[in-house]
């Protein structure tokens, strides 16, 4: 009987243990960052994903009939491609995003319709976007990433607390779990798992930034947490209403966007409830040790890196609904 007893509670401490090493990353030292302006989009315009290369950048558009838009850096005046439904034949986008995964050219990768992938390249300067494979059938999801194996995505399952999942045809899913430090503040709600995800082949390494508390963790490409790191000396934990349900309005957002480049992870962090006090850009490397840290001079929700790490583009509000893409030089 005792020892049972003691089988019972050793089990209990690993389940409430961490999985990985804990590590904690402070702000206190990030460096002031000032925005350059590029241009502007008024209030006909809602611009919700944004990706640069070392050449180009491009857009995709919510309000106006031209949803995906690529520019020449520098060349603001006059975009180098456009997809607008109504004269654009090639291809009919749906709900496009920009996919997440690190890539080394000058390739652009979407995601639409939670189905169909699309590659978005310059072929002798004339650029195309082309279907990449036949139609794929996943569970409702974002936040794509792609390797030569596997489909990595964020799943929108009301019933199932796991930040993300991989699939192949063959073997179907693999749900990955959270580390227990995070399980234990999400409370095993579900819809409190919201991420940001980002695949580098290459490193074999997935990282997931939580939006609703303050953890960054890096995965191997199997599924195994190699590190897990808390923002911040406080533990943020999801404001939940009467009901259980969460309160989203009320809650601390904290991690809003990832990036990724050959050699880091870029993360945007808020810590606010309002979406009104200005952001920081944390740098890790892609083993998790942290690299920099810079204190943004606006609130920013959406941004992209450079492959050579100089330069992060950004999507700002102005006032009257209007919004501003500015770029950040990396010091």
């Amino acid at each position: 009987m005792k020892q049972h007893w003691f089988i019972s509670l050793f089990a209990c401490l690993l389940l409430t243990s961490c999985q990985s090493d804990y590590q904690t990353l402070l702000l206190d030292e990030a460096q002031p960052l000032q925005a350059t302006l590029l241009f502007e989009k008024d209030s006909n315009n809602y611009i919700y994903d944004i990706k640069a290369t070392d050449t180009h950048l491009a857009i995709l558009n919510q309000e106006n009939d031209t949803q995906l838009t690529v520019y020449e850096k520098g060349k603001y005046d006059s975009p180098v491609f456009v997809v607008d439904p109504a004269t654009y034949q090639e291809a009919i986008l749906r709900k496009p995003h920009f996919r997440k995964e690190v890539t080394t050219d000058e390739v652009i990768l979407l995601a639409d319709n939670n189905s169909l992938f699309y590659r978005l390249s310059p072929e002798n300067t004339n650029w195309q976007l082309q279907a990449e494979d036949p139609l794929f059938d996943v569970c409702n999801s974002f936040q794509y990433n792609r390797t030569q194996k596997e489909i990595y995505a964020v799943p929108f399952r009301p019933d199932l607390p796991y930040p993300f999942y991989y699939y192949n045809t063959s073997e179907g899913y693999y749900w990955v779990e959270a580390d227990t430090c995070v399980h234990r503040q999400l409370a095993y709600k579900p819809d409190c798992y919201l991420c940001e995800l980002c695949v580098h082949e290459k490193k074999d390494r997935a990282a997931i930034a939580y939006r609703f508390t303050n953890y960054v963790t890096f995965y191997d490409l199997e599924g195994n947490i190699e590190t897990n790191i808390r923002i911040g000396q406080e533990r943020i934990y999801p404001q939940l209403k009467e009901t259980g349900a969460l309160d989203t309005e009320n809650t601390t957002k904290c991690l809003l966007d990832v990036c990724g480049t050959p050699d880091y992870l870029y993360c945007l962090y808020s810590r606010s409830a309002d979406y009104a006090t200005p952001t920081y850009l944390i740098a890790f490397h892609w083993n998790g040790k942290p690299y920099k840290t810079w204190q943004l001079d606006s609130y920013i929700r959406t941004m992209s890196v450079t492959n050579d790490n100089k330069t992060c583009y950004v999507v700002r509000s102005l006032p009257n609904k209007a919004q501003a893409i500015s770029y950040y030089t990396l010091k």
